[in-house]
């Protein structure tokens, strides 16, 4: 019993992230289907790294409510990019090329998250020397200051996301 209940924390934190992208599904028709998909992706990506960078000054004495609700924003951001990105794909094809675009979409996410996955796992191996937090203080600021940092250096081409 108190090992499952021991285990059910983190599980539950991990999952913080999906629930955000969840309520993005669920609330999105509050916001309406964007006008602009690259707009909409920008947004996705900022909304994802405001919640990443953050995460990299949490410790153990954090208040587990500030880490979800930060989970929860990552997440939100991670919902929609994904519907944004998967709209921008499909849109590239004509309607009846639309399967293949879907399949497309998920692929490249997918190659995407396994690959940033690997990328943030060698990041925190590399500063981990200094122990776990820091490692972990590294990595979280890569993902979530790269992610920003690149956003803004975009914003140098401002027609790649607002003038389509």
């Amino acid at each position: 019993g108190m090992m499952l209940v021991a285990l059910a924390g983190p599980g539950m934190n991990l999952a913080l992230a999906f629930i955000g992208a969840l309520l993005l599904g669920i609330f999105a028709h509050w916001v309406g289907e964007p006008a602009d998909g690259s707009a909409a992706a920008f947004l996705g990506v900022a909304i994802v790294g405001a919640g990443l960078l953050p995460l990299a000054f949490t410790t153990g004495a954090t208040p587990l409510a500030v880490v979800a609700l930060l989970l929860i924003v990552e997440g939100f951001g991670q919902g929609l990019l994904n519907v944004a990105y998967t709209d921008l794909v499909t849109d590239t094809l004509p309607e009846h090329d639309r399967g293949v675009a879907g399949s497309l979409a998920l692929l490249t996410r997918t190659v995407g998250v396994v690959s940033g996955a690997s990328v943030l796992t060698a990041l925190h191996a590399h500063a981990a020397a200094a122990g776990f937090m820091a490692g972990y203080q590294f990595a979280f600021i890569a993902a979530g200051g790269g992610l920003l940092a690149a956003l803004a250096l975009s914003c140098l081409w401002p027609r790649a996301w607002f003038a389509r």
